[in-house]
């Protein structure tokens, strides 16, 4: 069981990341045929040394600092309310709810989703295909009216 995992992790992501840093010591032309050349440590020098890579890095750490414990507080305190007797609870548990399937079928390799499990899954997929074509038909008009203003702007400038 573990092992097709291992092969898919590693040719995923071990793979592409030794790749990575390997070509990271060298000085690749950007057309092909033309010879590497080795830079050793001076590209990861130039790098991590530079002013955008500073500044993204510490924009990356703000981002993280603040939304990781935003997240973490915000999921504690649903959960909390989810176990409460509160006026329209039954809705919310309906669009979450526990997602903890049958441990026999879980323990045969499968996963049994119960009733509000499936409810909530329609829901979601539901949802987000609605999502999908408003923002579809969004960007299809925004384009047209783009074709407008552009043909205007060749009548004005005639």
């Amino acid at each position: 069981m573990l092992l097709p995992s291992l092969v898919i992790f590693g040719v995923f992501v071990f793979y592409p990341l030794i790749k990575t840093a390997q070509l990271g010591f060298f000085r690749t032309p950007p057309f092909p045929g033309l010879p590497k050349r080795y830079a050793g440590f001076d590209q990861y020098r130039d790098v991590i040394t530079s002013h955008d890579f500073l500044a993204s890095l510490r924009t990356t750490l703000l981002f993280a600092a603040f939304t990781v414990p935003i997240g973490i507080v915000l999921g504690i305190g649903m959960a909390v309310l989810a176990h409460q007797k509160l006026r329209g609870i039954r809705l919310f548990r309906t669009i979450h709810p526990v997602i903890i399937g049958n441990q026999s079928a879980a323990a045969q390799g499968g996963f049994d989703m119960t009733s509000d499990m499936k409810v909530a899954f329609f829901f979601g997929l539901f949802a987000f295909t609605v999502i999908f074509i408003d923002l579809l038909w969004h960007r299809i008009r925004l384009g047209s009216l783009q074709e407008k203003v552009e043909s205007l702007k060749l009548k004005v400038a005639m």
